[in-house]
């Protein structure tokens, strides 16, 4: 500790090392001592000092009051003649603060903290922790204005000094908070960036840019009423102080934020992909990216760029950055691994998580879930897909207002509404005068500080000297600065010093100028390097990476060992593929996947078909995941189905590509493959993708028409049942009478009396009520016979059903329904057992049984979620939510039925909206909400009108009663202008008056 301790930002305070606080009581002498610890630099003539602080003096007492008062700063600071470096010098002409002397300052710390972060060698202070704490050091100084609110009268000279010094120091601290600020908020450290803008505001409450940053952190942070507020203070202050408006981009991100759902626990909350590496560079770039996505006018916008680039890391450290921005956050869709066009709004629609069953294709569904959203999607890899991605676009933006698109492709879309922004490789050292670069020089290159991130985790010892920074540029400057390249060329730091790897691509790129002179292309340059890097793998390394190739959005490391032609142990194999950045795994480190960069990929793909390979690891690659469908179909291992079907999900885009392969070299297997997914493991159903799988379906049976065997008969059997979702039930009886009389040509009663059983419920559905009685009483009598428990339940459910719909006779449905559930039970079948409590509680429920009807219905929803089966969740909840209403707890039914929307707005089940409003009216009008309640059904009535689904009729006329009353409560007039309201309503409007 020194020996004095001087702090003048703010109120001046001195502290002795010995005799503590020190405290002057001479204005006089604190301006004196303040001067001259600022202007410790050089020597202050005693007639300027004059002039200074005594200007209206005459010249004698002035003097004298100069001499009263060194003494008095003597006397304070323990200074005397005698010390070797006094703090005080002075003689007979001049005077001086001595700055040699054993002493501290916080001007001068603060100034050495704010030049060390401007001297620093970084890519960008933005990204730069080291910077952030020195700033944050500095910052903890400043306790206000330089000398705080001091001044001495009748001392204009002095006054310009200490106005000049404040000033000074307020844009020093007004720029470290504004660099603090930055890189808190693209840290994501949101309160640590809201106290720094906040701060920011107390000396600037002018800065339109800090009120944005703040709103924009605010509502990062689930704050949004706090970020609307802001720009009420942000609008106020400019009028008040300036008379101004607030700019376009202020009064845009205000409109966004505004118009974000107040409801954000139900989000779609799609993880992004984890953060396996630290993103370098790239700053200006993903503010400039932050900032058009961030305005409203810009809906698409395409980051461009050759291979390897970096592209797909960008974007997702923008979503990173533009989290919480979105009402409904974002989703990521990463199509390298999707072959043709018409799968791209089926990935979409996975990645979503979009049940298809609406009766729409899966763009349909996408359309449906979106239109009323506030997302921001990213579509990766797009260049091989380009017009079917540019359609699906244009699709979207159409009709989602809400909707944000940011398109990762080597080349654009070519659309009207397509803001291009064009990613290049990172800037390189230049090529003359290398040889006089030092490390200092080198790190102010993106290029260079990835090559060293990447070596460091390669060799931990790395590091960069003035031993191998002309290696280290020669490397940056050979591959032309593309991140890839690089991060491939840093992993053989584990096993070759830098100078050798640069000598190598020396050779290897000497031999490619040859090849193509001087005009050398990017991806040429990346290619070259991957195929230098697969040159110094094993022989095995080389064999296993082509095989790789073959697998589309990842792989297991049962399924590399399952797919190489060795058919050998790889676990050594992958762990050299990684050690040389070809192959990367953690991507996924819960399900112990691997993945390949797309590009890599590319060029496995090119030496698989060199090596004439390509065709036998296809063949491997799609009987795997064959006999994976299979193996988990028949449950050999014993897990639950949910268990199952993950493990099958994880391999979504594998299975496409399997299912591609079979169709035309073993139709027979795709047969028994989709059957499988659809019959035995639900794949269809649960997973939500019944539009896709009606197309392999249907695609699968028109190239076997000639078929005569059970796995086709199982086939048509999944295409009913897949037809009755997505209601296209003409289709659905056509196959399931095909399957009937197929299993009956192969003398299988039991698939004969599902199909028969099939049948019935798709003519309940299509209107033909009149003979269905009998044919499931003949199918039941059949299951009898054959002691097929799983048929008996089935024709039980379905007598329960027609007795409802068709009789009217709700005693004798609960009957047949209690049967149903205990065969269900007995068969250990979770998924049917659960539909089946559903119809019983719903039945139970239509007869005044309210304590039997929650316990069916509380059962089929705890299974229903053990399934992970939303839509059953959503409906039991809502079958809930009616019998707490019918026994008066509507707090508690608005509850359940606020849940069950909240889930069919996840899933965008339009038709499960409709009922949702329809019940929440009822509550609204118990409550005498008489308003809301017309709003709601005139919302309901309009959805049902643009979907096509009607209310069934007793539904229909309790809905026209309640329409009733609420005209007489309300009167003609206003129940015709809130009908009105209700109908012109967005389906997301209505949703957040439903909830409210």
């Amino acid at each position: 500790m020194a020996e004095l301790i001087f702090s003048l930002l703010g109120p001046m305070q001195i502290e002795h090392r010995r005799f503590g606080a020190i405290t002057l009581t001479n204005r006089k002498a604190i301006g004196l001592l303040a001067y001259l610890l600022i202007e410790s630099d050089h020597a202050h003539s005693r007639e300027s000092l004059l002039g200074l602080l005594w200007p209206d003096l005459p010249t004698a007492a002035a003097q004298n009051n100069l001499r009263v008062t060194w003494a008095q700063l003597q006397k304070a600071l323990g200074t005397s003649a005698s010390d070797e470096q006094p703090h005080l010098i002075g003689d007979r002409l001049a005077l001086r603060f001595n700055p040699l002397s054993d002493h501290e300052l916080d001007v001068a710390h603060f100034r050495t903290l704010i030049d060390a972060c401007r001297r620093h060698s970084h890519s960008d202070q933005l990204d730069c922790s080291e910077c952030a704490a020195r700033l944050t050091e500095a910052l903890d100084l400043v306790c206000g204005d330089f000398l705080g609110d001091f001044s001495l009268a009748n001392c204009l000279q002095f006054d310009e000094w200490l106005l000049t010094q404040r000033q000074h120091f307020q844009m020093q601290v007004m720029a470290a908070l504004e660099q603090l600020a930055a890189f808190h908020e693209g840290a994501s450290h949101l309160a640590e960036a809201e106290r720094t803008i906040r701060r920011l505001l107390e000396y600037d409450p002018l800065s339109e840019s800090a009120y944005r940053q703040l709103m924009r952190v605010l509502a990062r942070a689930d704050q949004r009423s706090a970020a609307l507020d802001v720009y009420e203070t942000c609008r106020r202050v400019l009028a008040t102080e300036l008379g101004l408006a607030p700019a376009v981009e202020t009064v845009m991100l205000a409109e966004q934020i505004r118009a974000l759902a107040p409801l954000e626990s139900h989000s779609t909350q799609i993880a992004l992909p984890p953060v396996l590496t630290r993103f370098l560079g790239r700053h200006q770039e993903s503010a400039h990216l932050v900032d058009l996505l961030s305005r409203r006018t810009v809906r698409l916008v395409t980051l461009t760029g050759p291979g390897g680039v970096g592209k797909t890391r960008l974007a997702i450290e923008v979503a990173h950055r533009m989290e919480g921005v979105f009402a409904h956050d974002f989703c990521l869709v990463e199509l390298a691994g999707v072959a043709n066009g018409s799968a791209v709004d089926d990935a979409v629609a996975a990645a979503l998580r979009l049940p298809t069953s609406t009766g729409h294709s899966s763009t349909g569904a996408i359309l449906d879930y979106l239109r009323d959203k506030t997302m921001f999607l990213v579509l990766d890899n797009c260049e091989h897909l380009a017009k079917a991605c540019a359609s699906l676009v244009q699709t979207l933006c159409g009709a989602a207002a809400g909707l944000t698109i940011l398109v990762t492709s080597r080349i654009p879309l070519h659309l009207a509404e397509e803001h291009v922004v064009r990613l290049q490789p990172f800037a390189i050292p230049p090529m003359s005068g290398a040889e006089q670069l030092t490390v200092a020089d080198l790190l102010s290159y993106d290029s260079v500080q990835l090559f060293i991130d990447r070596a460091t985790r390669s060799l931990l010892n790395f590091a960069l000297t003035d031993a191998n920074v002309l290696a280290v540029a020669r490397i940056c400057q050979q591959l032309d600065g593309i991140p890839l390249a690089i991060e491939i060329a840093a992993a053989q730091a584990r096993a070759l010093p830098v100078e050798a790897i640069a000598e190598r691509l020396d050779h290897r790129f000497a031999w490619l100028n040859r090849q193509v002179a001087e005009t050398i292309s990017r991806q040429r340059t990346l290619h070259t390097l991957i195929d230098w890097s697969y040159g110094l793998l094993s022989y095995q390394g080389r064999s296993v990476l082509r095989q790789l190739a073959v697998f589309a959005g990842g792989w297991t490391l049962e399924a590399a060992e399952a797919v190489s032609a060795a058919g050998e142990p790889c676990v050594e194999v992958l762990a050299e593929l990684v050690d040389h950045s070809l192959v990367v795994f953690g991507a996924d480190a819960e399900r112990q996947r691997y993945i390949m960069h797309e590009t890599i990929r590319q060029f496995a793909q090119e030496e698989l078909r060199a090596s004439e390979q390509e065709a036998d690891a296809l063949e491997r690659h799609a009987r795997y995941y064959a006999q994976i469908v299979s193996r988990e179909a028949q449950n050999q291992a014993g897990q639950t189905l949910p268990e199952r079907l993950r493990t099958v999900q994880d391999d979504h885009d594998n299975l496409r590509q399997a299912f591609e392969w079979l169709l035309v070299h073993d139709n027979e297997q795709a047969l028994t493959l989709v059957a499988q997914l659809g019959t035995d493991l639900k794949f269809w159903e649960l997973g939500g993708f019944f539009q896709e799988g009606r197309r392999w379906l249907q695609r699968v049976l028109e190239e076997t028409q000639r078929s005569f065997s059970l796995q086709r008969a199982q086939a048509l059997l999944s295409a009913a049942e897949l037809s009755s979702a997505i209601s296209d039930f003409d289709y659905g009886l056509r196959c399931a009478r095909q399957a009937q009389q197929l299993f009956q040509e192969l003398g299988d009663q039991r698939g004969e009396i599902d199909a028969q059983l099939m049948y019935c419920d798709l003519a309940r559905y299509a209107g033909e009520l009149v003979h269905l009685q009998k044919q499931i009483e003949e199918a039941l009598r059949m299951a009898e016979q054959l002691s097929y428990t799983a048929g008996m339940a089935k024709g039980k459910q379905l007598l329960a059903i027609n007795s409802v719909y068709s009789i009217g006779d709700s005693e004798a449905a609960i009957q047949y329904e209690l049967q149903s559930v205990a065969l269900w039970r007995e068969l250990d079948s979770p998924f049917e057992l659960a539909t089946a409590l559903n119809f019983l509680g719903a039945d139970l429920l239509e007869t005044g049984q309210y304590a039997a009807a929650r316990q069916a219905l509380v059962e089929s929803r705890d299974i229903y979620q053990s399934l992970g089966y939303l839509r059953g969740v959503a409906l039991a909840m809502h079958n809930l939510g009616c019998i707490a209403q019918d026994m008066g707890e509507y707090a508690k039914a608005r509850e359940l039925l606020c849940e069950s929307l909240r889930i069919r707005r996840h899933l965008g089940l339009l038709r499960g909206y409709a009922y949702s409003f329809e019940q929440l009216a009822q509550i609204n009008e118990i409550e005498e909400r008489y308003e809301r309640a017309v709003q709601l059904l005139a919302a309901a009535e309009t959805l049902r009108v643009r979907i096509g689904a009607p209310l069934e009729r007793i539904e229909q006329k309790k809905n026209e009663d309640a329409l009733t009353r609420l005209r007489a409560q309300l009167g003609d007039v206003v129940f015709e202008m809130e009908w009105a309201k209700g109908a012109t309503m967005t389906t997301e409007q209505a949703i957040v008056l439903a909830l409210s």
